[in-house]
């Protein structure tokens, strides 16, 4: 436990990183909340679904957090974010406070503040990998650190008010502290392992499998004794079940039932109007999510089997996630944006696509023996197998690569340190290129949004 809370001291030569985080954060989240309508910082009695989720599609990232910090009501699923609403609950009753004092709804500059906070600690904990652990130069592992955050889906996760920049902080953190064990050999613990599990799984259930995939890579064979897997695993999925069920029988069902006195109300007032809208919308999504291997069993009534995984892996997994399309440019899929649009007017872009697919490859030939890559290997398969595999969220694959997307840098780390000095130079100067040119064309993109939104 120690060891968690001493990694959050920021040491003297990660304060110019996290410096250059804050400035960069502080452009992205002025030109967001600059472009958000006046509804946004609205306070009183009002419809908040309306006031946000109407006029917010930013890629597909929810603005639930934004309601649940202004009238406490529950609309993401609670099932696969347990923890999620226990933690913002504190910032709701922050945002109560403030907002009253000061006549306006804080909830936007809440949820910016601690996605600032989060950021800076991720870019510190993406240098530390790089610098401690892979034994980089400091200036290239600030160029890796740049290079990771330049990409498309990760700059947005860290402005947007959703779980993805909460999720990505705590699997950095996990990547760090496992890291640092394989470099000296200690196996993970398990009150340490059981916190890791219990926020890492309680922001996004799934990403749990990652702290016991590090888990076993830590310790072997030893991670399946019966006392390590309680301790670690089964007591806290306990807790997170516990603060499931308690949160949906007091929040969830009473958001359900004020949604429901809504809905009801709607279709009183014009019910042509309502069943029109529900039907035309209905439609619009039964195409894009494609169909599920059954539409009867839980859970498997997430999967996708017929969107195409060529398209996805092409447009989407490493088009989208790392480079915005400028057709539909943020666009909801399930609003406006059909699954793939055109292709790049800018074919440097693909060219791009391909040199991090050929990091990505020949950076995990490199550093086959290292347990930080196969680690950062073993996530990247997880997520895959949900995704391509299983076919859940691959409508929207690109919302999801802050989840795996530190693989590309880690990767590029281990080619680095297999060249001689001219080569290496020669790589640093390529992937400087690459970052800059990401860095350029995502803000552009993301500013052009941001004048019309």
């Amino acid at each position: 436990m120690n060891e968690i809370l001493s990694v959050f001291r920021i040491k003297k030569g990660e304060w110019r990183v996290a410096w250059a985080a804050l400035i960069v954060l502080l452009f992205l989240h002025y030109m967001l909340i600059h472009s958000y309508p006046d509804s946004f910082f609205r306070w009183g009695h009002i419809g908040y679904f309306s006031a946000f989720s109407e006029k917010m599609h930013i890629s597909g990232f929810d603005d639930w957090s934004y309601i649940m910090l202004s009238n406490k009501r529950i609309y993401f699923i609670t099932l696969r974010h347990p923890l999620w609403s226990t933690l913002l609950y504190p910032l709701y009753l922050l945002n109560g406070w403030l907002s009253t004092e000061m006549g306006h709804n804080c909830a936007v500059y809440i949820m910016a503040a601690i996605n600032t906070i989060l950021t800076i600690y991720s870019a510190i904990f993406s240098f530390r990998i790089f610098h401690e652990l892979l034994d980089l130069k400091r200036g290239e592992a600030c160029l890796l650190t740049a290079f990771f955050f330049s990409f498309a889906h990760v700059m947005l996760a860290t402005i947007v008010p959703d779980h993805f920049n909460p999720s990505l902080f705590l699997l950095l953190l996990t990547l760090y502290i496992a890291g640092r064990h394989f470099k000296s050999g200690r196996p993970m613990g398990i009150v340490q392992t059981a916190v890791l599990y219990f926020f890492t799984a309680g922001m996004t259930l799934t990403n749990g499998v990652k702290v016991m995939l590090a888990a076993w890579l830590s310790r072997g064979r030893r991670v399946f004794m019966p006392l390590f897997i309680c301790g670690a695993f089964l007591i806290p999925s306990g807790l997170l079940y516990g603060i499931y069920h308690y949160q949906y029988e007091q929040f969830v069902e009473p958001s359900l039932r004020h949604s429901k006195q809504v809905e009801n109300a709607m279709i009183k007032k014009d019910p042509k109007k309502w069943y029109q809208k529900q039907n035309s919308h209905h439609k619009w999504t039964e195409k894009q999510n494609g169909k599920p291997m059954t539409e009867n069993i839980p859970i498997l009534e997430w999967g996708d089997m017929t969107t195409s995984r060529g398209k996805t892996f092409v447009e989407n997994l490493f088009g989208e996630g790392f480079m915005l399309h400028d057709d539909y440019l943020l666009k909801d899929v399930q609003q406006q944006r059909p699954v793939f649009v055109k292709p790049y007017s800018a074919k440097i872009n693909y060219a791009v696509e391909a040199l991090i697919i050929l990091l990505l490859v020949v950076g995990a030939y490199y550093g086959r023996h290292s347990k930080l890559l196969l680690l950062s290997l073993s996530w990247f398969a997880f997520d895959m197998l949900m995704h391509m595999g299983f076919g859940f969220g691959i409508n929207e694959l690109y919302i999801m690569t802050s989840h795996w997307a530190f693989l590309i840098p880690v990767a590029a780390a281990f080619i680095i340190k297999r060249q001689y000095a001219l080569k290496a130079t020669m790589l640093n100067g390529l992937i400087l290129l690459m970052t800059l040119y990401m860095w350029a064309y995502n803000v552009y993109m993301l500013a052009s949004h941001c004048a019309i939104v």
